[in-house]
C-alpha cells in the first residue's frame, strides 16, 4: 500500500522574509503616523486627563532604649495602623469611614524598614502635594509623641521599681545590722 503523497504545510506556505520588510517599507508613512499619532494621545492623555501625583519620602530613627516602639517591625505596624492615620486625617479636616481610610492607607501608605535596621521608611502618596506634606509629617508627629509617652511611662516605671529594690535593700540591710 502506498502514502498518499501530501504536501507539507510548510511547503505551501513558505515565509519570505524580504516580502515582510517590503510590505513594512511600502506601508513606512502609515506605520510611522501612527507611532507619532500614538505618542501625541499619550502626550494630551497624561497631561489634561490625569492628576500629577506627589510623593513625600521620610525617615526616623528609632530608639535605641528597649521597648514597643524600638522595634522596627512594631513600628512599622503602627505608623501604618488606622488608629495613627486617623488621627492624622481628622487633624487635617478629613473625616474617612473605615472603609476609605483602609483604602487611603493601602494606596498612599508606604512604610518599611531600611536594610534591617532601626531605621523607617515613611512614603506618602496623594495628588496635593500639601496634604502629602502634612500627612508625612501628622504621621511622625503623632509616633512621636506616642513613643515619648511610652518611654516616659516606661521610665517612670523603672523609677518606681528602683525606689521599691532601694527600700528592699534598706530593710535587708538594717535586719542584717539588727542580727
Amino acid at each position: 500500500m502506498e502514502r498518499e503523497q501530501h504536501p507539507n504545510y510548510y511547503d505551501e506556505y513558505e515565509i519570505d522574509l524580504r516580502e515582510y520588510i517590503l510590505l513594512l517599507w511600502k506601508n513606512k508613512f502609515f506605520i510611522g503616523g501612527l507611532v507619532i499619532l500614538a505618542v501625541i494621545a499619550a502626550f494630551l492623555v497624561s497631561s489634561y486627563f490625569m492628576a500629577p501625583t506627589y510623593e513625600t519620602k521620610a525617615k526616623i530613627q528609632l530608639s535605641n532604649y528597649e521597648g514597643l516602639y524600638s522595634n522596627p517591625d512594631t513600628a512599622v505596624q503602627l505608623l501604618s495602623s488606622t488608629g495613627l492615620m486617623q488621627k492624622v486625617m481628622q487633624a487635617e479636616d478629613f473625616d474617612l469611614s473605615a472603609a476609605r481610610l483602609n483604602s487611603y492607607i493601602n494606596n498612599n501608605l508606604t512604610v518599611s524598614q531600611v536594610n534591617n535596621t532601626s531605621i523607617i521608611s515613611i512614603t506618602v502618596k496623594n495628588d496635593e502635594p500639601q496634604l502629602t506634606m502634612d500627612v508625612a509629617a501628622g504621621l511622625i508627629s503623632n509616633f512621636e509623641e506616642a513613643s515619648n509617652q511610652y518611654f516616659e511611662n516606661k521610665l517612670e516605671n523603672d523609677r518606681e521599681y528602683i525606689s521599691s529594690l532601694k527600700t528592699e535593700l534598706e530593710d535587708l540591710n538594717s535586719d542584717l545590722a539588727r542580727n
